[in-house]
């Protein structure tokens, strides 16, 4: 189990935000609990072949609170799910840092950048320019991005091709303080 610090937590106010600190959990400084991974905000992992991309979902309310009104009509949990995936349109997991969302300075790199490059695939580049590019740090296209305390609870399958080889699993978690619920992902 990851365990992945949000706004509120005992955690730095900035982004990406770095792990609880061990100190917090004695238990699991005493490597009692080697099952639980205390991880940083926004987090990336694979499981089972498959790239997962999470965040705690302060990037998503900072972009609704910035930006113009959208369609009165649709309910909270839309209106969520429609801005994470605005953020894979983008490109960009903070489109609104550091402007209202703070976030460590980088020099070098971007790592709010979600780039479609792996090591397997080189888009047309040259090899020196592929080489370069791989030094870079991105955050790879995720096979499911889920975001955290959202409003409701809704999901959506985004297919590049007809045979599913490129699939996206979008997921709006709920905040489990206001509705006491998790969601379990069948894989």
């Amino acid at each position: 189990m990851d365990v992945m610090p949000g706004e509120h937590d005992f955690s730095n106010s900035f982004l990406p935000q770095q792990p609880f600190n061990s100190c917090l959990f004695p238990q699991l400084a005493d490597k009692k609990r080697e099952s639980i991974n205390l991880v940083t905000n926004p987090h990336q992992f694979d499981m089972n072949g498959l790239t997962f991309l999470g965040t705690s979902g302060q990037n998503i309310r900072d972009m609704m609170l910035n930006s113009l009104g959208t369609d009165g009509a649709k309910d909270e949990g839309t209106k969520c799910l429609e801005t994470i995936k605005q953020t894979l349109e983008m490109r960009h997991l903070m489109p609104t840092a550091p402007d209202t969302l703070r976030v460590y300075p980088f020099q070098a790199s971007d790592p709010f950048v979600v780039s479609p490059l792996d090591n397997n695939l080189n888009l047309g580049e040259d090899e020196e320019q592929a080489e370069e590019t791989s030094k870079t740090q991105f955050t790879q296209v995720p096979h499911v991005y889920f975001v955290g305390n959202m409003e409701a609870y809704k999901e959506e399958l985004i297919v590049n091709d007809a045979n599913c080889q490129q699939c996206l699993k979008v997921i709006s978690l709920p905040t489990f303080a206001k509705t006491h619920s998790i969601v379990l992902l069948d894989l």
